[in-house]
């Protein structure tokens, strides 16, 4: 599913969810055990990705709210298919580098990359993430890469309490394709630490998707029949699904609210490499 967020002027951004009127994929689950490990890899291999916590923390220190010269900008306006908007100060920096993404009933967040963070075809884009208490209605996207004149995109989202699904989208000849793939299916991520990993190759026509030093899966042009051709920037979010959109509550179950407790996802540290 292809879900669109509403930023201004020329950072105009859409993340993976959906509507009616989109084409949609089927989902392949891929199995695996309690344990997180994978059954039947697809793509094989292991990637390139460290199992070791190295990842140096984000950047935040130029970030000021509108100013899109930045590195980042944590966004602050409306999330058209979310039931609260995006806050800007609901992503903040700890005093040890860690940051803090707060989803509570005053708004939910969303750090981007803008125009201060070049956008790149190939490479290895990772993230270091304790993901929250998992709830129905919930998308947690630690990691996710976006074009905003092509709409190529590339996905890891946590759904719900349903698992994890990542997704590749694409626009040939102005026509909507999505590839969803699901894996963790049926488990309970609920307060884990992983490092998330993209590498994009757009040459070979390939994207490992990385968990943990292991290639969960790997998409190539052949397999999806369409494949990302421009230059992408990295997202990362947590939004609670709008209960009245039917759609969404059926991808991602219905959102019953955070029991007075908010939900929080901490992101230790990221990284791109050629």
């Amino acid at each position: 599913m292809t879900k669109l967020s509403s930023l201004i002027a020329i950072v105009l951004v859409a993340a993976a969810c959906g509507n009616a009127t989109e084409s949609r994929g089927e989902p392949r689950l891929i199995k695996v055990d309690k344990a997180g490990k994978e059954r039947k890899p697809q793509g094989g291999g292991s990637g390139s990705v460290s199992t070791v916590s190295d990842l140096p923390p984000l950047d935040l220190s130029s970030m000021k709210l509108w100013n899109f010269s930045a590195e980042w900008h944590a966004s602050e306006w409306n999330n058209d298919l979310g039931a609260f908007p995006w806050k800007y100060d609901h992503v903040t920096q700890q005093a040890d580098g860690d940051v803090s993404f707060v989803l509570d009933q005053a708004g939910a967040p969303q750090l981007q990359a803008v125009n201060g963070t070049p956008a790149h075809t190939d490479g290895t884009w990772e993230v270091d993430v304790t993901l929250p208490t998992m709830t129905s209605g919930v998308i947690v996207a630690p990691l996710w890469l976006y074009n905003q004149k092509t709409r190529d995109e590339v996905d890891f989202e946590f759904i719900g309490t349903k698992g994890l699904q990542v997704t590749v989208h694409g626009y040939p000849g102005g026509k909507h394709r999505q590839f969803p793939v699901q894996v963790f299916w049926g488990q309970d991520m609920s307060g884990q630490r992983m490092r998330l990993g993209i590498a994009v190759d757009q040459q070979r026509e390939r994207i490992s998707m990385i968990v943990d030093g292991e290639v969960v899966h790997r998409f190539t042009k052949q397999e999806m029949g369409f494949f990302p051709t421009s230059a992408m920037r990295p997202l990362m979010e947590m939004w609670a699904v709008d209960p009245t959109d039917g759609n969404l509550v059926n991808w991602a179950g219905p959102w019953n609210g955070t029991g007075g407790n908010a939900l929080r996802m901490t992101v230790h540290g990221y990284r791109y490499s050629q």
